[in-house]
């Protein structure tokens, strides 16, 4: 509609690009990146956005071009140093996408995608662990919380969850739906498993409030 209004608004353009890109139609969402970038060259957001699109379609040395041009317009802004960072994963480049995403987590230590970003590459490459300083498991469980904590719309596969990187965060699951259901006011029978599966939360909410601290 706000592009019926005005044809030659980048905002509408770009916005028309993400709506698209939710809908998973991937070169649609492109064409209106692109659009939205002839009409204003030096807005990163559509430059981002044109990244991820081509990325989604295996286009992964031409995002890597895309974001960069986003960081060049605003090297302060987190989300491009991510989206480089599943470019240059897609292109094998592991090590510089470590180091993309080490950048977004200094910009923005909240940016739970770039938490999760860190997680898929971990587990891609477990070697990459030591220069990170965590492990793929404590990435996804920071980008499991960062997620809820600070309302952060980007889906989480399910098999992450269940998996082996999901597994620290199995407590914390478990201690939310054991608080939602009541259990504290479980029976006397149940009391000493309640006491355990809080017991196992311990060391993951420690490390999640060491993260939240500032």
């Amino acid at each position: 509609a706000a592009i019926r209004l005005d044809t030659h608004s980048a905002y509408s353009w770009n916005g028309k690009g993400y709506v698209l890109s939710v809908l998973g139609r991937h070169e649609e969402a492109l064409a209106a990146y692109e659009r939205a970038i002839s009409l204003d060259p030096a807005s990163i957001y559509p430059w981002n956005g044109k990244g991820y699109m081509l990325g989604a379609l295996g286009r992964h040395r031409e995002a890597a071009e895309a974001h960069r041009k986003a960081i060049e317009l605003s090297p302060g802004f987190a989300y491009p140093w991510n989206g480089l960072g599943w470019a240059l994963c897609g292109l094998g480049e592991y090590k510089e996408a470590l180091a993309a995403y080490n950048r977004a987590v200094e910009l923005d230590s909240k940016l739970a995608h770039a938490w999760y970003s860190k997680a898929v590459l971990l587990r891609l490459d477990p070697n990459l662990e030591a220069a990170a300083g965590h492990s793929a498991q404590e990435a996804f469980c920071r980008a499991v919380y960062l997620r809820r904590k600070h309302v952060q719309d980007f889906s989480l596969p399910l098999d992450l969850l269940l998996e082996g990187v999901g597994a620290f965060n199995v407590p914390l699951l478990a201690r939310d739906l054991l608080l939602e259901a009541g259990a504290g006011e479980a029976s006397p029978a149940h009391g000493d498993l309640f006491r355990k599966i809080l017991n196992q939360c311990e060391r993951p909410l420690v490390l999640l409030a060491a993260v939240d601290r500032d």
